[in-house]
């Protein structure tokens, strides 16, 4: 009888060591896997110092974290994580290795895999079992119109890129998750390409819509600065983020950090308020797991209404300045 492998999740971090918006998502998605083949939950955090991360990650139902830090491991630094991935795959040998479908893990999971020999499934957005007991993973193609369901019978360890913003969180425990160390074996001839520095750009104060529990997204409607100001307005007052549509993005009205859709991030908010937004399926797909959605648009045929649980048919620039009024009013009584 095969002894049962543990799921692994690589949980991505930022440069200063936090763990970004995806992480504790993609630890649910092995959470749920892990519940599916009975077997333990291990996640693997690859940094210079991973103290912050790992205590994010310690209040979370999880068996081991497994931690390798070293200097050279900064986000942005692909080959040297890469090879890290694959000696700690080689090791642990899990059943799954789950990465986040972000810029950053959409390149490190198919590196990874080629360097082992393995498949790769990308994008899925769900995992069951088949009547047979396999796993069954579901992904989405053609932007969203087709969901295909995919099985592997490849007996060392899967690859598996999850779509951010899908599953939940993992339970919160009292107890801690054992802790393990891995010594990295780095130097500069693993370096082919090297992170010189990293220049942010200004937040202007605002969430990144990863991290938001409500967003607050303008699109063509919007129709410049002039309406991305009133819906900044109203994600100040509520506390969230701004987000935006492929088109707002390519005019240049927002930063493409806010672009939510099939190429930007997936999201799912407590709270989703689309503000001239027509709704095409590429944004959809992004936002579709939203808790509550809150649609304004001029057009009441617009297709954004069909995934909206209210609907508001008028001109943003009429009715945002009201909302975020009436907002301001219910918060200070």
């Amino acid at each position: 009888m095969n002894e049962k492998k543990n799921v692994m999740v690589f949980a991505e971090t930022m440069e200063d060591g936090r763990l970004s918006g995806s992480a504790l998502g993609i630890a649910g998605a092995g959470a749920r896997l892990a519940a599916l083949t009975g077997c333990g939950l291990d996640v693997l955090v690859l940094g210079r110092d991973n103290g912050e991360a790992i205590r994010g990650l310690s209040a979370y139902k999880i068996d081991r974290i497994i931690s390798v830090e070293d200097p050279f491991l900064t986000p942005g630094n692909i080959d040297v994580y890469v090879k890290e991935l694959s000696k700690i795959s080689e090791k642990f040998s899990p059943s799954a290795l789950l990465f986040p479908m972000t810029l950053y893990g959409r390149e490190l999971a198919p590196r990874t895999a080629a360097l082992m020999g393995a498949p790769v499934i990308s994008d899925c957005v769900a995992c069951d079992t088949t009547p047979e007991g396999k796993i069954k993973w579901t992904r989405l193609s053609f932007g969203g119109y087709i969901s295909a369901g995919v099985e592997s019978d490849y007996e060392g360890t899967r690859f598996v890129s999850i779509r951010p913003g899908i599953f939940e969180k993992p339970e919160k425990t009292d107890g801690e998750p054992e802790l393990i160390r891995e010594e990295a074996d780095l130097d500069k001839a693993d370096l082919k390409s090297v992170l010189m520095r990293t220049i942010k750009k200004a937040a202007q104060g605002m969430l990144a819509v990863e991290d938001a529990d409500v967003i607050v997204a303008g699109g063509r409607g919007a129709g410049g600065s002039a309406g991305f100001k009133l819906i900044r307005e109203l994600a100040d007052v509520l506390g969230g983020a701004v987000g935006a549509s492929r088109v707002a993005v390519d005019k240049g009205w927002i930063d493409h950090s806010a672009l939510i859709g099939q190429s930007g991030k997936t999201v799912a908010p407590a709270l989703y308020i689309t503000c001239g937004i027509a709704g095409s399926i590429q944004h959809i797909t992004g936002m579709r797991n939203s808790g509550c959605v809150v649609s304004i648009n001029t057009d009441p045929r617009a297709l954004i209404f069909d995934v909206s649980d209210y609907g508001i048919v008028g001109d943003l620039f009429q009715v945002l300045p009201v909302l975020t009024e009436e907002i301001r009013h219910i918060k200070a009584s």
